[in-house]
């Protein structure tokens, strides 16, 4: 049986990122994650890894030994070419529309976060008309760009996602930092009507 393993970060897709993340929460001793971990990386059935001789398992965590390391290098990309189609990366908060602002700031605050990258990442695709031109995506075609999202590899998912969350963070602070002020200039207003009440009675 061959068993072909990624080499490093550019060869694992986000599918398999989620599923790394999952089985952080799998219940059971340390063999059975070793052999899930191999299993998934390799698109195999963990029963097919069981088979394999231990030398051969101690080789391949070897060989998957960069997966403990978190930084996920990659650049950060304006447009991305998948399955026959193009999409423009929507990196600017500012640029977003109201609708695409709901959608992210839903999947960033209902806690699951790298299950949702794949949602975030097809809120962020813009599908292209020949291309280059941005063109309205239609209302059921989320799922379609989400599934096409999930065989993105991390080296493109994690720069972008850390790159515009940074940018959703600023953007967040700079929001409650105008409420905050529109707020005391309104609390403002109330004790200055207040006092020249008081002072005209």
């Amino acid at each position: 049986m061959t068993i072909e393993l990624p080499k490093d970060w550019s060869q694992v897709t986000l599918r398999q990122f989620i599923g790394l993340y999952d089985l952080n929460e799998m219940e059971g001793d340390d063999f059975e994650r070793v052999f899930a971990t191999i299993a998934l990386m390799a698109d195999k059935d963990i029963d097919e890894i069981r088979k394999v001789k231990l030398k051969d398992v101690k080789a391949m965590i070897k060989h998957l030994s960069f997966l403990k390391d978190p930084n996920i290098k990659g650049k950060v990309r304006r447009w991305i070419p998948l399955k026959w189609k193009g999409y423009r990366i929507a990196k600017d908060v500012r640029t977003m529309d109201a609708g695409q602002y709901i959608d992210i700031n839903y999947f960033l605050s209902n806690g699951k976060a790298p299950a949702n990258f794949a949602d975030i990442m097809a809120v962020l695709m813009q599908p292209t008309r020949f291309g280059w031109f941005i063109r309205e995506k239609r209302p059921d075609e989320h799922e379609e760009i989400k599934q096409a999202a999930l065989d993105l590899p991390m080296t493109i998912v994690k720069p972008l996602t850390d790159f515009f969350l940074q940018d959703y963070a600023a953007s967040a602070q700079a929001m409650l930092d105008y409420s905050l002020n529109q707020m005391k200039a309104e609390v403002k207003k109330l004790t200055d009507s207040q006092r020249n009440m008081v002072g005209s009675t």
